[in-house]
């Protein structure tokens, strides 16, 4: 193999190195854009719940109050 192949060659798998590490990357980026979308959707999840624990908790207080005062 005279230089300049070898020198192409050389280039062309550093190239073909450098295409699969931002396939990777890219992968990875869109892994972590649906952990962060799961994560967001947990959070209005937990946003909800606690505006249900509230509303129970009123009631809860509410129902023992009249109780009282029974």
């Amino acid at each position: 193999m005279d230089i300049y192949q070898e020198v192409l060659s050389f280039h062309q798998t550093k190239l073909k190195e450098a295409h699969e590490k931002i396939k990777e990357y890219f992968s990875l980026a869109f892994d972590l854009k649906i952990d962060i979308e799961v994560l967001a959707n947990k959070i209005e999840e937990l946003s909800f719940l606690r505006e249900e624990i509230q509303y129970h908790s009123r009631m809860i207080l509410s129902l023992n109050s009249e109780q009282s005062n029974l």
